[in-house]
């Protein structure tokens, strides 16, 4: 458990992923806004709204539109 950090191809810092109290991960960007989070049980990524994105853990691909 712990914070993963993602950083571009030139070692820029874009945000990192962490593990909340419910198992859930979350994407952060670079002020600490939580940008989706991804439900292991659900199989489901989800915007901070609430809107799925998709199945599966999609929360890396955010980083790199």
């Amino acid at each position: 458990r712990g914070d993963s950090t993602v950083y571009d191809a030139r070692n820029v810092r874009l945000g990192k992923i962490s593990e909340d109290a419910s198992g859930k991960l979350v994407a952060h960007d670079t002020r600490n806004v939580a940008l989706a989070t991804y439900d292991p049980r659900a199989n489901v990524t989800k915007d901070k709204l609430g809107h799925t994105l998709g199945k599966g853990n999609l929360l890396i691909s955010l980083f790199f539109k």
